[in-house]
């Protein structure tokens, strides 16, 4: 019903699982290229030679929309190709297992419960951007029960992030995640069950600071608005995430 009025409309994006073709699904996923070439076939459209189809570390890409002084550039994460095992892995994929998925959701939550690992050192977090202030490194969010150190975005894709945000031009930033950021809700796949890699997301963000940043984020089957604490944040200053998982 929506492809007439998509005609001549750019589609762009990047998976979640259940597009990636499991529940759950990371860097272990047998069939993790046929994934990433099949949704750039069909949902984005990519040319045979684009970057996005051969480049370390998944689909990943970048769209600037508009021109100067008006721009907003699109920076989308693919948080599945290179994304290593939760702590205690995932049961959401398997098969021969009914409701896998609400057992993997009690499996996250009970590891934030129970504190699995030992939280590793602070780092500064975005909202710090008052240097020469180290008192002022309030966490955004919560790390889940862990200072489980594996990665969701391996250092190619790292890399990367760090070139589109540095120096950038444009007037607004929508950094994509298919996972949530900010939030606290231990049953759901998030970056805070990785929380050494989310302390560097926010520490890239501050660091690099683009302007008008905005995260959208999807997965979760409903809609949200998260943001970090306001006394986290100089004035004037905010972090906001949309979750609207039906355009994720």
């Amino acid at each position: 019903a929506g492809e007439p009025a998509l005609r001549g409309v750019p589609v762009d994006g990047v998976y979640d699982d259940h597009d990636y073709g499991l529940n759950d699904g990371g860097v272990g996923w047998e069939l993790k290229e046929d994934a990433r070439q099949l949704f750039l076939n069909e949902v984005v459209g990519a040319p045979a030679d684009s970057a996005r189809r051969t480049q370390r570390g998944g689909l990943y890409g970048s769209r600037t929309l508009g021109e100067p002084p008006r721009q907003l550039k699109v920076v989308m994460l693919d948080t599945r190709f290179g994304r290593a095992d939760h702590a205690v892995p995932s049961p959401g994929g398997w098969s021969r297992v009914p409701k896998a998925g609400y057992l993997a959701g009690v499996t996250r939550s009970a590891c934030a419960l129970l504190g699995v690992g030992i939280r590793s050192p602070p780092a500064p977090v975005l909202g710090e951007f008052v240097r020469g202030s180290p008192s002022r490194r309030p966490e955004i969010g919560r790390d889940l029960g862990s200072s489980h150190s594996a990665p969701v975005l391996d250092e190619e894709q790292w890399a990367w992030l760090r070139t589109q945000l540095t120096n950038s031009t444009a007037s607004a930033h929508l950094i994509v995640s298919s996972v949530q950021v900010l939030t606290s809700a231990a049953a759901v796949e998030s970056w805070g069950h990785f929380p050494r890699e989310r302390r560097r997301l926010l520490s890239l963000l501050e660091e690099t600071r683009p302007r008008g940043a905005l995260l959208l984020s999807g997965d979760v089957h409903y809609a949200e608005l998260a943001g970090a604490p306001r006394a986290a944040l100089p004035p004037g200053a905010e972090l906001l995430e949309v979750t609207s998982s039906g355009l994720t």
